[in-house]
C-alpha cells in the first residue's frame, strides 16, 4: 500500500460560509500520524443505538492523522463541511455523517476509534463525524471543537489511491512554535487556569457520566507529575433558574469532578479545592442552546505550585 494523504485544506475556491481557503497554514499543525498493519477495523454505519454504534468490519493498513485548526473564531462543521466534500469528490462513497446530538454524544464516542490525548480532543457536545467508503477502502473523519480550537481526525483503511491533494506540504511545514497549541498543563502554569471542556452535565444535574474524559486524563497526569500543585476546581452553569440554586449546583458538579479524580486516577484529596459560581461567568451567550451546553462547564485554578 502506498502511503495515503489526505489533508487539510488552502482550497482557493468559493463555497460560500464553507470556503476553506481563510485557514492558513500557520493556523494549523499536524499532530499525530499513527499506522497499524493490517488489522480489523469496525467502520462506523450508523449512530449509537442505546446498545452499540452498528458497524462494519474491514481489514488492511490503518492510517490516522489529526490536526489542530488554531483560529479560534470557525466552528467543527465549517472545518467538517469542504473536507467530507473533498473525500466524496476523490471517489468515496459517503455512508454515515451525524453532529455530536444525533451520533450518540458521549456513546458513541467512545464507542469508536479516537487517537489519543493530547493527539486529538473531542468535546462530547461539539464534534462532526462520517465515513465513506471505496470498496474495501474506507475514510473516516472526526472534527470536534475543544479547548477553544479545532481537532481533526481522519483514518483511512486500506487505502492506497488517496493522491496528495493541494497544499499538504505547506501545512505540514508550517513553523508554528510548539506552545501555540496549550496543553493543560501548560494553560495552567502560564495562565493560571483551564477549562475542563469535554465534562458532561445535562441542565439541572450534578451527574458526571461514566466513561473516560481526556481533559481529567491529562489533569492527573498534571497532579502526578507535580506532586506539590494544589488546585481548586470551580463550577459553572448555564442562565437556567434561580441563582443561588445554580450556585449550589455548580459546586456539586465540582464535587463530582473531584471525586473522579480522587476515585479513578488517585489524586489525594487534600489537593483539590472545589468552588462554584452559577452562571455569573459565562463563556458563551445563554440565548442559544450550544452557548448553554458551553456554559455548563467546570474550570480548574491552579493554587499552589512549589
Amino acid at each position: 500500500m502506498s502511503r495515503w494523504f489526505l489533508t487539510l485544506l488552502m482550497v482557493a475556491m468559493s463555497k460560500g460560509v464553507f470556503a476553506f481557503d481563510f485557514i492558513s497554514p500557520t493556523e494549523s499543525r499536524l499532530l499525530a500520524e499513527q499506522e497499524q498493519a493490517l488489522i480489523r477495523y469496525n467502520l462506523p454505519i450508523g449512530p449509537w443505538t442505546e446498545v452499540e454504534v452498528p458497524t462494519e468490519p474491514l481489514e488492511g493498513t490503518v492510517v490516522s492523522r489529526s490536526w489542530v485548526i488554531t483560529d479560534r473564531s470557525i466552528t467543527t462543521l465549517q472545518v467538517f463541511r469542504p473536507l467530507f466534500d473533498q473525500i466524496v469528490e476523490n471517489g468515496f462513497e459517503p455512508i454515515f455523517e451525524c453532529e455530536a446530538s444525533l451520533c450518540g454524544g458521549f456513546d458513541f464516542r467512545f464507542a469508536i476509534s479516537v487517537l489519543p490525548a493530547p493527539d486529538m480532543y473531542v468535546n462530547i457536545r461539539d464534534y462532526n463525524f462520517g465515513a465513506a467508503r471505496k470498496g474495501e477502502e474506507a475514510i473516516t473523519l472526526l472534527v470536534s471543537r475543544s479547548r477553544g480550537m479545532v481537532y481533526v481526525q481522519i483514518t483511512g483503511i486500506g487505502v492506497s489511491s488517496v493522491e496528495n491533494i493541494n497544499v499538504f506540504n505547506l501545512i505540514e511545514q508550517s513553523t508554528i512554535p510548539k506552545n501555540d497549541v496549550q496543553t493543560l498543563e501548560a494553560s495552567l502554569i502560564q495562565s493560571g487556569h483551564a477549562v475542563l471542556l469535554d465534562l458532561s452535565f445535562a441542565s439541572g444535574t450534578a451527574e458526571l457520566s461514566v466513561g473516560t474524559y481526556d481533559s481529567l486524563v491529562e489533569l492527573a497526569r498534571f497532579m502526578h507529575k507535580y506532586p506539590s500543585a494544589k488546585i481548586v476546581l470551580v463550577g459553572h452553569t448555564d442562565f437556567e433558574g434561580a441563582l443561588d440554586l445554580n450556585v449550589e449546583l455548580s459546586k456539586r458538579r465540582a464535587g463530582a469532578t473531584r471525586e473522579r479524580l480522587i476515585s479513578e486516577y488517585g489524586v489525594a484529596a487534600d489537593r483539590i479545592s472545589i468552588n462554584g459560581i452559577g452562571y455569573l461567568s459565562p463563556v458563551a451567550s445563554n440565548l442559544t442552546q450550544s452557548g448553554r451546553d458551553t456554559n455548563r462547564r467546570v474550570e480548574v485554578v491552579l493554587q499552589l505550585l512549589d
